[in-house]
């Protein structure tokens, strides 16, 4: 150690406490959450801002990747280059943004999990939805910081236009929390933000009518809503994704089609551990796996086996596979630099806040601008009005600097001071004018409505009152001002794509003009259709090319302001027609319109509603005998467009009877899009009348969209089994379903005929494990043989994961007990399934609990394993004790079979004794699968660990070693003195847990590093506070510490300075205050209790201020203190200058320089009425200082003496 030096010890546990908070709120603030005001994490804003400091526009050309990273990390980010050019990356990838920030040339990876190519290779520009984010950040709109060096300054958050967080969402892992916010679309978020302005107290259930749910940048399906509207509700939720999956037929083999799947998954890793599935038998039904994904889109073909039923795959792809996933959302952000759990209205609600901070700070801005510029107005106006006198100074100069030194020396000459005077009504007339535009400007602010155009680049501002018109704002009331679109004026189509019926012709395209319209305007719309299925003049009506003149107004870029295509019309006719397409574009504009929109083309389908519907039987026949089928076809003579349902009506005659012959029958039934069928299938009832054939006679009737053609009319028949005289009996169905456990069904019996006597009908169940029904056999009397009997079959069950299970149920005549004229009947069955309710899980073994806790000697405790799963063969399970000193385990293996899996075994702990002073011991045991002797299903499985402890029994009579410095007892707070709530602290820093006891009392809590203990509730008083450990009896170390009452607050005001706007005050009696200024709160912290002084910060006005000590006990001071608004004039002056707004009746000195600092008059005069005139006759003309004294500080001025 050199000389000067001095080593300062710290507490190592102290520092590592502190450094870790230090860390942990770096990495929470400048890392790892995003800003909820712009969504952005502080690496993807810097890579941003980089890029708007290069102007590197989306409009501009391509620049290195490497040129921008290496911006980046040389002024903004010195944190790597791996970590700005990933996020740059991911900015730029079209799975993993919703709304791409960055767009990307070159290699920047796939859905697959391909690397990006080096930064050196690719290239990047902003998207024009970046530009939006930083738009007017060159007009002060947020505030700036200093970089990491202190030589540059970087801005703390973007004036986004665009609600990123909710639209890209944002992830991260920072420490102690992390961050999972879901992408939602852009026009819902608006949509949402713009009812939420209109109505600050809506509701999230409100709110959720326009943001529907999330929209992940990769597709798939949301499965289920509640996890959505937990998420909306209290920012955190579950939100399950299905891929987006078709099952078509490709070459005669039925395929599943994915052309979407859900977000983060990989899509290569997807598809390779389904072929692992595939390949161990676990996933059956494919026979080969195939991706076929391009640049147009993404396409996997699950290619099935001939035996395979597509749903049944497609449901166990969702349950193996990452087809079907999850997305955890914990919407965490930064708000005010803390972290907060957000849901939607608040997400809303703070950008909301930013953007009417951004407008204001704008405006502010260029008011702030425009007066600066304020005297170049003036001196132009001087300048024009007196050009004689300026051009005759300016000849009469030799060169510039003589020019300036005759101006310097002629400010006081009366023909310049003249030119001054005359001036005075321009001047004043420009401060009206100033005075208006800050009213104006106030106005503007007070009425301000977010509305977005397209782009979200526009903000109207309504409502000006006529009050304006009066202050010197020359524009009529009512009338609407855009700030930022008076010289941008587009021109699109009101959608993309638009589609009705022919005999509507609704939705029709419109022309949307966002901005004012003051000359004479037009815009073309060219007819550019292709599609050979319409033709003009008989589908639709329109004059090609036709030109739309554009009335003169104010269009605020929504149907609201929408104009109508002149001459577009839809045509209705009788003919089928295949959907047709028309496509329009806009060309050319004229007069105030100075660019296109995003919208320059549009299409518009034109959907057929004039199908002819015929009917056919399929099937002539259906029978009671076996319940036979038949069916009927309904036919269009065309395939239904995609996105439409035919529903055809039919009526239903015949001598058979709806829903007591037949099942029943609705009446319509739905043709689906692409298809040009639909099928009526007529399921026979059974039942015990001996009816004969009937006819049942379908007829079609009129609907939307189809007319009826021939044959509209077609029958079938539905045969009898029911034979006179011959003896049986009749099932009311022969299929039942159940389920485990005790799920059930039911079916009835009943005799055809009457019996002599009694019938006994027995009932089997060929599979009891399976099913049982409550009877066994059922009898029929002569009296009741035609009353339904019920039979119910209950389902059982196994505990056993063996999938939906089949069993036969056999119903006979018992000929012993039964009338013999129906011993002969022929047996009947009914078939049966039962559900399993067994979930196939993941092998495994669970663990009542993982911790145990002995004591020397034999000191016991135990815990029981179970197997989560059913093995096929035995599984054995191996415990190992590390320290048999301390512990040992019985028994030491475990058998399982697959009989007992699911009966829990016990494992006994037993403490050793080891006669040795050794304090508690720490052991752990391991469970382990034995693979030699298990079922292979276990082989993999993890070990599992039993962590325990051993509590010894001899005694230490040694002492510890304790240093004085390792133990702090000291009183934290004082008490009040009515109110018994002093508070005593104990701290330590010795390894040991201290047992800590008040005044010879039980014991009052433990104690140990870094777990400080405070007493509370505690009267003012001595206290004897002890501390011993357990492990050492003899050992006892005891403190006296004193608690006091709190002294009584003291507070005064002792000075006012009115010019700083700020005073002097004292304060004394506590360690620490809380000073509130018009509600803006201090805080204030001393070593002692004695008189200290602070000086606060006062505003023009009255200004309320209240001091509070560490407790409210101590009291409250609170005073009222005056700043007068002081103003001056006239200035330029010729006799003598005012000054208003001063105490009353005060004497004040006032003293006035010259502009050199000579002091040239000097005197004291009594305010009147807060008011005083100071004579300046004395004077000669020129530029003089004026220093005001006053009780309430120092005033100076600058006069100018005409």
């Amino acid at each position: 150690m050199t000389d000067g030096e001095k080593l300062i010890p710290i507490n190592i546990e102290e520092q590592m406490k502190s450094a870790y908070i230090d860390y942990s709120m770096s990495v929470i603030v400048s890392r790892a959450l995003p800003d909820v005001r712009d969504g952005l994490k502080p690496v993807h804003r810097r890579v941003l801002y980089g890029m708007h400091e290069l102007g590197i526009k989306a409009t501009g050309s391509y620049k290195k990747s490497a040129r921008i990273v290496g911006e980046v990390l040389g002024k903004y980010h010195p944190h790597g280059d791996t970590s700005v050019y990933d996020s740059m990356v991911r900015m730029a990838q079209s799975w993993s943004q919703r709304y791409m920030m960055v767009d990307g040339q070159g290699n920047f990876g796939s859905v697959d999990g391909d690397s990006p190519a080096a930064m050196r290779y690719t290239e990047v520009r902003m998207q024009k939805i970046s530009e939006d984010m930083l738009s007017d950040i060159e007009k002060d709109t947020v505030e700036h910081r200093l970089n990491f060096d202190d030589t540059l300054e970087e801005p703390t958050v973007l004036p986004t236009r665009i609600p990123n967080l909710l639209v890209n969402g944002a992830s991260g892992i920072a420490v102690g929390m992390a961050t999972n916010m879901a992408p939602h679309n852009l026009t819902e978020v608006v949509n949402g933000t713009l009812a939420y302005i209109e109505n600050r107290d809506i509701e999230i259930d409100e709110l959720m009518q326009h943001v529907k749910a999330p929209d992940f940048p990769t597709g798939g399906i949301i499965y289920g809503y509640e996890g959505v509207k937990d998420a909306f509700h209290t920012g955190r939720g579950r939100i399950v994704m299905r891929a987006k999956a078709v099952i078509e037929e490709v070459k005669g083999r039925e395929c599943i089609i994915v052309t979407e799947i859900p977000y983060q998954v990989n899509k290569a890793d997807m598809i390779k551990k389904t072929a692992e599935l595939v390949n161990d038998k676990k996933l059956e039904g494919i026979a080969n796996i195939r991706d076929e994904s391009d640049r147009n889109g993404m396409r996997v073909v699950y290619v099935l086996k001939r035996d395979a039923i597509p749903n049944i795959v497609l449901n166990k792809l969702y349950k193996y596979t990452a087809l079907q996933t999850s997305f955890s959302v914990n919407n965490i952000a930064l708000v005010n630099g803390r972290p907060e759990q957000l849901n939607l209205k608040q997400l809303i609600h703070y950008f909301v806040e930013h953007r009417h901070e951004v407008v204001v700070r704008r405006t502010k801005f260029e008011l702030k601008k425009a007066e600066a510029r304020a005297h170049i107005l003036e001196g132009l106006i001087i300048a024009s009005d007196n050009i004689d006198e300026v051009i005759k100074l300016i000849r009469g100069s030799k060169n510039g600097d003589e020019e300036e030194t005759k101006m310097d020396a002629s400010l006081a000459n009366d023909s310049i001071l003249n030119l001054l005077a005359k001036q005075d009504s321009t001047n004043n007339a420009l401060n009206n004018d100033l005075m208006s535009l800050d009213i104006r400007n106030n106005t503007l602010l007070a009425n301000m409505d977010i509305r977005t155009n397209p782009n979200l680049t526009c903000v109207l501002v309504t409502d000006v009152d006529a009050a304006n018109s009066n202050a010197g704002f020359n524009k009529d009331p009512g009338t609407i001002y855009s700030l930022d679109c008076l010289t941008t004026v587009t021109a699109e189509f009101s959608q993309t794509l638009g589609e009705d019926f022919e005999a509507n012709g609704g939705n029709l395209p419109k022309l949307l003009v966002t901005g004012t319209i003051t000359n004479a305007t037009s815009i073309t719309v060219q007819d550019i259709t292709t599609d050979v299925n319409v033709v003009v003049g008989e589908d639709y009506t329109f004059n090609n090319p036709t030109v739309i003149n554009i009335p003169i107004g104010v269009y605020d870029g929504t149907l609201n302001t929408a104009i109508d295509i002149p001459g577009l019309a839809v045509l209705d006719d009788v003919d089928f027609e295949s959907r047709a397409e028309l496509n329009f574009q806009l060309n050319n504009f004229t007069g105030d319109i100075t660019g296109f929109g995003s919208v320059t083309t549009t299409a518009y389908n034109i959907s057929n509603d004039d199908y002819t519907a015929v009917v056919v039987a399929t099937d002539l026949e259906a029978s009671e005998e076996g319940l036979e089928v038949a069916g009927f076809a309904i036919l269009l003579d065309g395939a239904v467009d995609s996105g439409v349902t035919v529903n055809v009506n039919y009526t239903i005659t015949g001598s058979a009877t709806n829903a007591v012959d037949y099942e029943e029958l609705s009446g319509s039934v739905e043709i689906l899009e692409g298809t040009n069928d639909a099928t009526i299938t007529i399921i026979p009832r059974q039942d015990p009348d001996v009816e004969g054939t009937e006819d049942l006679i379908i007829t079609l009737s009129g609907g939307a969209l189809y007319r009826i053609g021939d044959p509209s009319e077609a029958s079938i028949e539905i045969l009898d089994n029911d034979v006179a005289g011959t003896p049986s009996f009749i099932l009311s169905k022969n299929i039942v379903a159940t389920a485990e456990p005790n799920g059930s069904d039911s079916f009835t019996i009943v005799l055809n005929q009457q019996p002599a006597t009694d019938v006994v009908i027995d009932i089997v169940s060929d599979n009891m494990g399976e099913a049982i029904t409550d009877l066994s056999s059922l009898t029929f009397s002569n009296t009741d043989w035609d009353t339904p009997q019920t039979v119910t079959v209950i389902g059982q069950d196994d505990a056993v994961v063996d999938g939906t299970q089949n069993y036969v149920l056999t119903l006979s005549v018992n000929p012993a007990a039964s009338d013999d004229v129906f011993d002969l009947v022929e047996n009947q069955t009914v078939n049966g399934t039962n559900t399993d309710d067994e979930v196939a899980g993941t092998p495994g073994f669970t663990l009542s609990k993982n911790t145990v806790a002995t004591a020397e000697p034999n000191g016991s405790d135990s815990f029981t394993v179970v197997l989560n799963t059913q093995p096929t063969s035995d599984v054995v399970i191996d415990i190992i004790s590390n320290d048999l000193g301390e512990a040992i385990v019985a028994p030491t293996s475990l058998t399982f079979s697959n009989a007992n899996w699911n009966i829990p075994q016990t494992l006994t702990v037993t403490g050793q004794d080891d006669v040795i002073v050794d304090g508690t011991q720490n052991y752990a045991l391991t469970l382990s699968i034995n693979d030699a002797a298990s079922d292979d299903a276990y082989d993999a499985l993890a070990d599992q660990t039993v962590s325990g402890t051993n509590a010894d029994d001899e005694v230490d009579d040694s002492i510890p070693e304790i240093e004085q410095e390792d133990i702090k007892v000291f009183v934290k707070n004082a008490t009040c003195k009515d109110i018994d709530n002093g508070e005593i602290q104990v701290d330590v820093f010795a390894n040991y847990t201290f047992s800590v006891s008040l005044n010879d009392s039980n014991s009052a809590g433990t104690v140990t590093p870094g777990n400080p203990l405070i007493l509370n509730n505690l009267a003012n008083g001595p206290y004897n506070v002890c501390l011993s450990i357990s492990e050492f009896p003899n050992w006892q170390q005891c403190f006296t510490s004193t608690i006091t009452n709190f002294e009584d607050l003291v507070a005064d005001i002792l000075n006012v300075d009115s010019a700083e706007q700020s005073a002097l005050i004292s304060l004394q009696g506590s360690k620490s205050y809380k000073v509130n200024v018009n509600d803006i709160t201090y805080n204030y912290d001393f070593d002692d209790i004695s008189l200290k002084t602070q000086k606060i910060p006062l505003e023009s006005g009255t200004n309320k201020v209240t001091i509070q000590g560490h407790s409210d006990c101590q009291g409250i001071f609170s005073e009222e203190i005056t700043i007068a608004a002081m103003k001056y004039y006239p200035n330029p002056a010729t006799e003598e200058v005012s000054i208003d707004g001063l105490p009353i009746n005060e004497v004040l000195q006032f003293k006035i320089f010259s502009s050199t600092g000579k002091l040239v008059l000097s005197d004291f005069k009594e305010t009147l009425n807060g008011k005083i005139r100071v004579d300046l006759k004395s004077l000669s003309a020129g530029f003089y200082f004026m220093k005001l004294s006053a009780k309430a500080g120092f005033f100076e001025y600058k006069i100018l003496k005409k």
